[in-house]
């Protein structure tokens, strides 16, 4: 199940994860990071590939244009779910 919050104008934050103990949990902690400050976000659930951590690692460039897809014409801060938005 995808991670959306806030009203995106005209940016959001955009990522995406897979569905386990280790991703979800990290994009559930990025997603409330971003609730602090009030910045829109969009973090996508997708199905973990076969060829491990290579093969996941490489779909990034295929998320960034889904989210540009699914976002057009808004500004993409594009961060991996281990990230976290402090001040």
């Amino acid at each position: 199940m995808d991670i959306v919050g806030g009203t995106a104008v005209d940016w959001l934050v955009c990522g995406w994860f897979t569905e386990d103990a280790v991703y979800r949990p990290l994009a559930e902690q990025l997603a409330a990071s971003l609730e602090q400050f009030g910045a829109p976000y969009d973090l996508v659930s997708a199905p973990k590939l076969s060829g491990g951590w290579e093969a996941n690692t490489m779909a990034k460039p295929a998320q960034v244009l889904a989210a540009m897809g699914r976002h057009p014409g808004k500004t993409i801060v594009f961060l991996d779910v281990d990230c976290r938005v402090v001040r």
